[in-house]
């Protein structure tokens, strides 16, 4: 990660959690003036502040690589989008596997039928 520099160490006092959670209220607010989302879907698509978390990296290794790299996770549960994003699969998901069924494996009982 050092080497390709696609990380950088924050050295100010800026609260990246609260810019994150101000444009995810940001959006909601703008889909509820536009009516593209109710004010009762708005309110249970914001996250909890008790609850807020930025994504925690961590690294899988690859062992079979040379010098063991690390692949990069990022477990990002309890993010200000996490709800939103819950939200659109359960609209998309249905409607990309009406579709797409014959094309999409559940698991690994899909594969044999």
């Amino acid at each position: 990660m050092l080497k390709t520099e696609a990380y950088e160490e924050i050295k100010n006092d800026r609260c990246l959690l609260t810019d994150n959670l101000h444009a995810v209220q940001t959006l909601f607010d703008y889909l509820v003036m536009k009516k593209a989302l109710t004010k009762k879907q708005s309110n249970q698509l914001i996250p909890k502040l008790n609850n807020l978390e930025l994504g925690h990296y961590h690294g899988i290794p690859k062992p079979h690589k040379p010098d063991t790299p690390l692949r990069p996770i990022v477990a990002s549960i309890h993010a200000p989008a996490t709800l939103a994003s819950k939200f659109l699969n359960d609209i998309l998901a249905p409607i990309y596997l009406k579709v797409n069924r014959k094309y999409t494996f559940i698991n690994d009982i899909d594969v044999i039928r």
